[in-house]
């Protein structure tokens, strides 16, 4: 008579084996998803920084805004949750007076545990040739979109105007956001 079947020490075997799999895969796939998440949210900011830009180097004006001319566009952050912590941004143009002209452009909001940090001014374009104007800051200045209490992918933009996103850094940022 032959037997068919595991054996109760063949079972427990493969269910350790499946408990430390198990174990080293799902902390590593909420590491992979945080990342995604912010690299995602990095990939929206940097679109709409370039946008701005490119709003600027064509000369956009916005029909809706009368005669006054837009001089430049700024790319502006706004609802902080504390200082240098933002949770949302926006495209708005300015004319020579630094008046705003026609309505925001682009609001868009990040949700927590997504937070953007910036610790400079608003970044202004200028018209026609796209290069970063009224700035605070000489050489380049760094947007970090924070995946709170975990780490920040970097945005940077350059005074000549170049926006570069970089790679997933595991720092933890200072900015934090209650749900």
């Amino acid at each position: 008579m032959t037997k068919k079947g595991f054996t109760l020490i063949e079972l427990m075997i493969v269910a350790l084996l499946m408990g430390m799999l198990a174990a080293f895969t799902i902390p590593q796939f909420s590491k992979f998803q945080k990342r995604s998440d912010a690299g995602n949210v990095a990939a929206q900011v940097e679109s709409s920084l370039k946008l701005s830009q490119s709003m600027a180097r064509s000369g956009v004006q916005n029909q809706t805004a009368g005669a006054n001319k837009i001089d430049y566009y700024k790319f502006a952050f706004s609802d902080p949750g504390s200082v240098g912590c933002y949770s949302s941004y926006f495209i708005q143009g300015y004319d020579d007076a630094n008046a705003s002209v026609g309505s925001e452009l682009g609001k868009t909001s990040v949700q927590c545990p997504i937070v953007i940090s910036y610790e400079n001014s608003d970044i202004d374009f200028q018209t026609i040739t796209g290069r970063v104007i009224n700035n605070t800051w000489s050489g380049s200045t760094t947007v970090k979109v924070c995946y709170s209490g975990y780490g920040y992918v970097p945005i940077t933009v350059y005074e000549d105007g170049r926006i570069v996103k970089g790679e997933f850094n595991d720092t933890p940022c200072t900015c934090t956001c209650s749900p």
